[in-house]
């Protein structure tokens, strides 16, 4: 188990693991997000789903074979897109109202798209000193065996800043003793993009890229 203290540092690279747009969105607001990684925009609420993908180095993460237009995203204009060998869902990459008879048209710059992204993660797993993964929501086990999935492909040091929603009124440690991982938690609130944005400062103040 880590103290967000030890959490605090330089990196050379800093990846949202989901469970949605939330990480990517408050690493943007605090400096740290300087590409995109696989998953930014995507809905991944089962951490099991998101840690078979690294396991699997995106082998077969978002192929035609496995998606499913599931829904549409009213916000974001565009279809829900579910990869059903890992329960993760594109709301950003496939817009409504193009004309296309088929919704999945897209899919070829989309692809390309993942694999850039999905290569570069990739590599700097295997090639950067010191990495941080932020995700939001999991449970312990799915946390678990995250920590050792990245244990096993990641070549340098690394660290887990993991976030829980939960009936706090500030930030809280949860107690996990999970290797590589600070587990805490923040307040429920209305409005998860906005309402939280000074704890996520504290989160995220000290950390820094290289």
């Amino acid at each position: 188990m880590l103290t967000l203290e030890e959490v605090r540092g330089e990196y050379d690279a800093v990846y949202s693991l989901g469970h949605n747009c939330l990480p990517g969105v408050q690493m943007t607001r605090s400096g740290l997000r300087r590409y995109a990684g696989p998953i930014d925009w995507m809905g991944s609420p089962p951490l099991s789903g998101v840690t078979r993908a690294l396991h699997d180095r995106f082998a077969h993460f978002m192929k035609l074979s496995n998606l499913s237009v599931v829904g549409i995203d009213p916000n974001a204009g565009c279809y829900l897109v579910k990869d059903l060998a890992y329960g993760i869902v594109s709301n950003h990459d496939f817009p409504v109202g193009t004309g296309a008879a088929d919704p999945l048209l897209p899919y070829p710059s989309f692809s390309a798209k993942m694999k850039r992204r999905t290569d570069r993660m990739l590599d700097d797993m295997q090639t950067k000193d010191r990495l941080l993964f932020i995700r939001a929501e999991g449970t312990y086990p799915e946390l678990f065996e995250l920590s050792l999935t990245l244990q096993a492909m990641v070549r340098g040091d690394f660290r887990i800043l993991f976030v829980q929603h939960g009936p706090v009124s500030a930030v809280a440690t949860m107690g996990w003793h999970i290797p590589h991982v600070c587990a805490l938690q923040i307040p429920l609130c209305a409005d998860p993009f906005h309402d939280n944005d000074p704890h996520w400062r504290a989160l995220l103040s000290g950390i820094s890229h290289r």
